[in-house]
C-alpha cells in the first residue's frame, strides 16, 4: 500500500495549506422558538449556543450533560420519566450536530400521553435553574469523572478505535496528541465549573426552542 501511494500520490507536488476559514455565529440576543403542527408523537428540543470542543469549558459542558440527563439516573430522566411520568424518554447531549466548530448543548424530552410538549419544557427549565443555585454532590462528581474516563479508554480498545480517535484530534485540534490530554482535562474538573456552565450557557436568551404540536389527523 505505501509503495502504491508513493508511486500515485508522491510524485504530487506539495502545496500550501490553505487558511482555515472560521465563521462564527454572532451571540444570540433573544431566544428563538420553532413550533410545528404535525399528527405525530410531541416532541421538545431545546438548543443552547456553546463552543467548539477546542474551548477549555468543553469537559465542563460534557459532564454537565451527563449530570442533566445521561442515562436512567440523570436528573431529568428521574424527574420527567421516573417521578412525574410526563415524558417517555428525557435527557441531554453534549455537541449536536457536530463539535469541531460552535455547535448547541441539546436537551430534549418526549412527552407522554395526553402531555404536551410545554408541560415537559416547564420542568425541564425548573431543573436547570436549579442547577444553576446547587453543586453537583461530591459522589456524583466522581461517578461522572470515572464515566467519562472508563468512555474515554474503552474508545481506545481496539485498532479501529484508537485510529478514529486520533483522526478525529487530528482534524478538530490539528494536534492528534490533543488525545492524551483528556484524562488530565476530566481529571481537574471541579463541581463549581459544572455550575459556572450552566450559568452561562443554559441562558433564556442562548436558547433555541423546538417542538412538535401533535394534531388530530383529518
Amino acid at each position: 500500500m505505501r509503495k502504491l501511494a508513493q508511486t500515485y500520490f508522491g510524485r504530487l507536488p506539495k502545496s500550501p495549506r490553505p487558511e482555515r476559514i472560521g465563521t462564527v455565529e454572532p451571540p444570540q440576543l433573544g431566544e428563538r422558538r420553532v413550533v410545528v403542527e404535525d399528527a405525530s408523537q410531541p416532541l421538545l428540543i431545546l438548543g443552547f449556543h456553546r463552543p467548539a470542543e477546542t474551548h477549555p469549558d468543553d469537559a465542563a459542558l460534557s459532564a454537565l450533560a451527563d449530570y442533566l440527563g445521561q442515562g436512567r439516573t440523570s436528573i431529568l430522566y428521574k424527574k420527567l420519566v421516573k417521578e412525574m411520568k410526563i415524558a417517555v424518554d428525557a435527557g441531554a447531549f453534549p455537541a449536536l450536530p457536530g463539535s469541531k466548530y460552535p455547535t448547541q448543548f441539546g436537551v430534549y424530552a418526549v412527552p407522554a400521553k395526553d402531555v404536551t410538549a410545554a408541560d415537559c419544557e416547564n420542568v425541564i427549565l425548573e431543573e436547570i435553574e436549579k442547577l444553576k443555585e446547587t453543586l453537583v454532590p461530591a459522589d456524583e462528581l466522581a461517578g461522572i469523572k470515572a464515566r467519562a474516563k472508563a468512555q474515554l479508554i474503552n474508545q481506545l480498545s481496539s485498532r479501529q478505535g484508537l485510529a478514529l480517535q486520533l483522526a478525529g484530534y487530528e482534524t478538530a485540534y490539528g494536534d492528534w496528541e490533543q488525545l492524551f490530554g483528556q484524562l488530565d482535562d476530566i481529571n481537574a474538573l471541579t463541581a463549581e465549573d459544572i455550575q459556572r456552565v450552566a450559568k452561562e450557557y443554559l441562558t433564556a436568551t442562548n436558547r433555541t426552542v423546538g417542538s412538535i404540536v401533535t394534531t388530530q389527523e383529518s
